[in-house]
Order: C-alpha cells, then sequence, then structure tokens
C-alpha cells in the first residue's frame, strides 16, 4: 500500500548504523579513506545495535525585542541560529566505531594478544559521516513501524567510557554527541532537488523516513566489469525500480536493476555500467544477515 502522511506514536530506540561521507556526499561504508575507493567493492554501513537512548539535536532561535515605556512592544522572529547538538547512549564500548569517528584503529599487531584504542587528541575535525537511527512509531492503521532518521551530513564526538561499582541495566553507556550540518545530498545518494522533500535551497540536515521495516544502505563502486554485488543484510522486498520499497540510485540518479534477491541477498544490475560508478542501494531489512 502506498505511504501517505499520518500522525503516529513514536517509542522505542532499534538500530544505528553509521557510514563514512565521501566529498561528493556519498556513504562509503567503514572505509576510513572515503575519497579513495577500491572498484568492484562493496561498503557497507557499520551497523551499531546496542543503541539505547538517542536525543535529537534542537535547534536554536535568534530574536529581536522591542521595549519601550516600561512595557514590551513587537518581537520579531530571526531564524535558526544553530542546528544544535545532538546525543547517542551506547550500551556497549563499540571500539570499531570509536575508531572509525577518532581517525584511527583498534591495534592489535603490536601485541597479538592485546586489542588498544586511542583518544587520538591531536585529530581535529572529526570525518564527516552519514548516520541513521531507528525508533519505532505506531499509527491508528495497526502494525508497527519504523523511522529511520538519517544525518545526511554529520560528525560524532565520542567520550571515554567510565563506570562505577553499582549494578543494575546499562549503568556506563558510551556517550557520543551528533554535530549535524546540512547537505544537498540524502544519504541514499539522491539530491534534494530530485525528491519530493520541497526543503529551502535543496538541502537539508536530516530526514526521517517511516516504514514498517528499519532501513539500511550500502554502496557498491563499480568497475565496469561485475554486474551484481550484494549488501550485509538480506531485503525484505525484490521490487527493482528504485521507486517503491526500494531505492537503488547510480551516481544520485534513480537507476532500477534487474533482480534483488530477498534469499541471497545478491543485487544483479542491468549492465555492469562504468568503472567508478557510484551505486546506493537504500532498503528495508530485518537485519539477517545475507548469506
Amino acid at each position: 500500500m502506498a505511504a501517505s502522511a499520518t500522525p503516529n506514536m513514536v517509542s522505542g530506540m532499534y538500530n544505528m548504523w553509521v557510514a563514512m561521507r565521501d566529498s561528493n556526499g556519498y556513504p562509503v561504508g567503514s572505509n576510513p579513506t572515503p575519497n579513495t575507493k577500491v572498484n568492484g567493492t562493496v561498503y557497507n554501513a557499520y551497523r551499531v545495535p546496542y543503541t539505547v537512548t538517542y536525543t535529537p539535536p534542537q535547534e536554536q532561535f535568534d530574536t529581536a525585542d522591542e521595549r519601550y515605556g516600561q512595557q514590551m512592544g513587537l518581537k520579531r522572529d530571526l531564524g535558526v541560529s544553530s542546528l544544535g547538538v545532538g546525543t547517542i547512549e551506547l550500551s556497549r564500548f563499540d571500539e570499531q566505531l570509536w575508531a572509525l569517528i577518532k581517525k584511527t584503529a583498534v591495534d592489535v599487531s603490536t601485541n597479538t594478544e592485546i586489542a588498544a584504542v586511542s583518544h587520538n587528541a591531536g585529530q581535529g575535525l572529526g570525518p564527516d559521516m552519514i548516520l541513521g537511527l531507528s525508533i519505532g512509531a505506531d499509527n491508528d492503521a495497526g502494525g508497527s513501524q519504523f523511522y529511520t532518521t538519517v544525518f545526511h551530513k554529520c560528525t560524532l564526538k565520542g567520550r571515554m567510557p567510565g563506570s562505577k561499582q553499582d549494578g543494575g541495566t546499562n549503568q556506563n553507556p558510551t556517550t557520543f554527541d551528533i554535530v549535524p550540518s546540512r547537505s544537498i545530498r540524502t544519504g541514499s545518494g539522491r539530491l534534494f532537488s530530485a525528491t519530493g522533500l520541497q526543503v529551502v535551497d535543496n538541502s537539508d540536515d536530516f530526514t526521517m523516513y517511516r516504514h514498517p521495516y528499519q532501513l539500511y544502505l550500502s554502496t557498491f563502486v563499480k568497475d565496469g566489469v561485475l554486474t551484481t554485488f550484494k549488501p550485509q543484510f538480506l531485503p525484505v522486498y525484490n521490487d527493482v525500480t528504485g521507486t517503491g520499497h526500494n531505492s537503488f540510485t547510480n551516481n544520485g540518479v534513480t537507476a532500477a536493476v534487474t533482480s534483488f534477491s530477498t534469499t541471497t541477498g545478491i543485487v544483479t544490475n542491468t549492465a555492469a555500467g562504468v568503472a567508478g560508478d557510484i551505486e546506493i542501494a537504500f532498503y528495508p531489512t530485518a537485519y539477517v544477515l545475507s548469506p
């Protein structure tokens, strides 16, 4: 059934994923050098299933006030002065996520029986990323749904985990700050100008996508030879137009595929395409691994 606007009750915190963002605004999975890609490679978003709390950024506003004769006069809204900062709490300290946002590595080679992560205090700017967060939604039509909120360009600021001796549930969560920015390209690869969102200047910081399943993305860098690729997780639906349940783009433009198997996870393209082309599958999944 085609989607339509509805009021929804929001509750529950589910999955999170991150993808490094290249200078053209495309996601490239956990590739630490997003502008250096290998043709014929699949770059899957890095899934983090340990999210327990998400507080979205709250934009801030400036106003101009008039006061005279010991009374208030006019007031004018001067617009948004800051996009704000959000927070995420994880029940676990994820070493790979830490390494991604800190532009460093998990060192398991210096001592092969020890895993080491570092603060990287001289890092400076954090890497640009695309972030997805799935929360629950329900409406009067029945059936559980999800909002997958995608921050199209952001940085994540991590805090080293602390601890205490008390017991309880998730007593020592790891906290990350979300620093959003506007982007002319959505996480799915499309330009805002190619969507029906009608945002000012065809750019925005985040979009909420509602669907009965959580949404995930995978990127394939074409090599001009291969006609298939396999995302990390199986799709729920096998439609191929790129405009139904499953979204497919090639260099940011909607592009139909030949098939998307719900049993193998393999995407079959109509042709091998041009080496270096960026194909993005943004699709509903139940997070079942592709075999």
